[in-house]
């Protein structure tokens, strides 16, 4: 897999909640999930209800907005 290759090339430890996967489909949740990331949904609503898109998102945001609003926050707190 990909994600894990380039991970592990950085010598990264997997898994790790430290590190997101961001994406707005299904198969961008499953690849986080199989790569023991946190998966990240953007955008998609459909995915994030229980049961219609497999792997469930960690975190969902509705823009890339959002998403460096909820950075901000999350580098601020430290």
């Amino acid at each position: 897999m990909p994600v894990v290759r380039v991970l592990k090339m950085q010598k990264k430890q997997l898994p790790n909640p430290k590190i997101w996967f961001v994406g707005d489909w299904k198969a961008d949740m499953e690849c986080a999930d199989n790569a023991g990331i946190v998966p990240v949904l953007m955008g998609n609503t459909i995915l994030k209800t229980p049961g219609k898109g497999g792997v469930m998102p960690k975190i969902y945001v509705e823009s890339c907005l959002d998403l460096k609003n909820l950075l901000i926050r999350y580098i601020e707190r430290g």
